[in-house]
């Protein structure tokens, strides 16, 4: 089946080719593994919003989003505690 990666960092990237996979599993991966390149080659992409794969099918529908987002703690610098 070919599933296609639409990436989403504020805008969105479609994915206008698709890869050929054999199953939804494969393509969960397969959009996790993307995540992590893109991000690999962008890190400032986390700064402001979190990065998504929408991953969706011949006819569009997508089938599952991969999101990746980082929560900064409320904890302050004077609230951590100092190694001895």
């Amino acid at each position: 089946m070919r599933y296609f990666f639409h990436l989403s960092d504020g805008s969105r990237v479609p994915d206008e080719v698709g890869t050929e996979l054999p199953d939804d599993a494969a393509a969960r991966l397969h959009a996790v593994k993307y995540a992590g390149d893109v991000l690999q080659r962008e890190p400032a992409l986390l700064e402001d919003e979190d990065i998504r794969v929408e991953v969706a099918d011949q006819s569009g529908l997508v089938l599952f989003t991969v999101i990746v987002l980082v929560v900064t703690a409320a904890v302050t610098g004077s609230m951590r505690r100092k190694p001895k």
